[in-house]
């Protein structure tokens, strides 16, 4: 039991860096739908090429960080394994870098594949997740479900962007 707190923690954690990266989807799906509305499509694969070039390098700082400084982290939160810290900083660079495809669903309106997405990774994680810990990985099972939704999405979400710029 004790080792779900940790999970529930390091969850927790996680969220502090979401007021970071909160502002720049909607900016970012504001431009893009103001791109395709004027039918300027090189401009809107310019800007999210730019952006997740951009939230790519952001998100291996952030990692750097984690990596560097998880001995800190994992004694300021009383955790004894520097592993979990290690992917909580997995966690939190792959879920800067799902801003990119989340942004460009919602400002090309394509809200059908938004909300399929957003309910499958929501499965996907459960899943997982809950898989893993039933096989004996505790806390990094929990914490690898939460990593592989950041992962499906932006997998799904950059083949879905590709698509609509050959369509066009």
């Amino acid at each position: 039991i004790n080792e779900y707190g940790v999970l529930n923690s390091l969850i927790s954690f996680s969220f502090i860096f979401s007021p970071f990266i909160a502002p720049f989807r909607p900016a970012l799906s504001k431009s893009l739908a103001e791109y395709i509305e004027r039918n300027e499509m090189g401009q809107a694969e310019f800007v999210i090429k730019r952006a997740r070039r951009d939230l790519i390098y952001f998100s291996v700082l952030i990692l750097a960080f984690f990596l560097l400084s998880s001995g800190y982290i994992a004694d300021y939160l009383n955790i004894d394994n520097v592993y979990y810290v290690f992917l909580l900083g997995i966690l939190v660079a792959g879920s800067i870098i799902v801003a990119v495809p989340q942004a460009f669903l919602q400002g090309a309106q394509l809200f059908n594949y938004l909300a399929g997405i957003s309910a499958l990774s929501a499965f996907i994680k459960l899943g997982f997740g809950l898989g893993l810990v039933y096989l004996g990985f505790a806390v990094s099972g929990g914490l690898w479900g939460f990593i592989i939704y950041p992962l499906f999405v932006f997998i799904v979400g950059t083949v879905l962007i590709n698509k609509y710029f050959i369509r066009e």
